[in-house]
Order: C-alpha cells, then structure tokens, then sequence
C-alpha cells in the first residue's frame, strides 16, 4: 500500500491504491464525511486529529475506508465486506495509515510531488512543553504524511 495514484486531475481529494484484494479509489464526499462524524460521534476535524495521534478508535479507521471506498465509487455493500475481512480481520497498523491518507486527503487533497505537501502538525519536530520534556507524535516513528501520490500511467 506504499504507492497511491491521484485517480482524476478533476478530482483532488480521490486517489486509487492497492487495498484488499484489487486496487480500489478512496473518496470522502460531504455525504460521507456527515456519516463519519455520525458513526464516530465527533467532527471531521477531530477525527483528522485522532487519526494523526496514538488516540484514534477503531471506528475512526473502520468507518473511514469504508465510506472512502463508497464515495470512491463501491457499492456499500461490498465495501462493508471489504472493511469486514481487510480490516476487522488484520491488524490495525495495516489500516491505520490508508483511513490517515484518505482523511488527510480530504483535508488537503492528494499531492502529486510530495515536496508541496504540507508538513501536518503531528509530523512537525518535537517541541518544548513548559512543564515537561520534549513531546513527539507517535508518527514521527511511523514516518511523515505527506500524502504522496503518482499518477497513474
């Protein structure tokens, strides 16, 4: 799941990369996105947020590629079989960072040259916190989300 595709220069925010059984386009539309919230009880932006920590819910991950592979195009049933086997089946690092880039997608869409991605503030360098010692996300030893994409041939 290392290479993701932008899946149409109209559309910024899809991408298509290898999930599953096949490669598959991930979309979050403002249908999907109002369900997400819905079924995890917070915003999208705090979701973005959880998602880009060590406090992320297993629904924030589960509901994320399932209603990405729907917007994405998927019949909802299919997609919920998908997330079933691929993802409640698995561990959850192997579906943690693709619900992160098809979160983070949305928010920023996908970038073709990963040097004009943003820097997200989970993968910014550790700061100094008045009471305490210098704090880092989880991610910094994950790796950098800069969403890079390629298009596809």
């Amino acid at each position: 799941m290392n290479e993701h595709h932008a899946s149409q220069a109209a559309d910024p925010c899809a991408f298509t990369t290898d999930f599953a059984d096949s490669e598959y386009r991930f979309r979050l539309n403002i249908v999907g996105l109002e369900e997400l919230e819905e079924k995890c009880g917070v915003g999208m932006g705090a979701i973005y947020m959880r998602l880009h920590s060590p406090n992320y819910t297993l629904s924030d991950v589960r509901e994320t590629i399932r209603l990405g592979l729907v917007g994405g195009g998927l019949r909802p049933e299919r997609a919920l079989t998908l997330v079933k086997r691929y993802v409640d089946e698995r561990p959850i690092d192997e579906s943690w960072l693709l619900a992160r880039t098809i979160i983070g997608a949305t928010m920023h869409g996908v970038f073709t040259d990963p040097a004009t991605a943003p820097v997200l503030a989970a993968d910014a360098e550790p700061e100094e916190v008045p009471d305490g010692p210098a704090t880092h996300s989880v991610l910094s030893s994950v790796g950098k989300s800069r969403f890079g994409a390629r298009q596809q041939p």
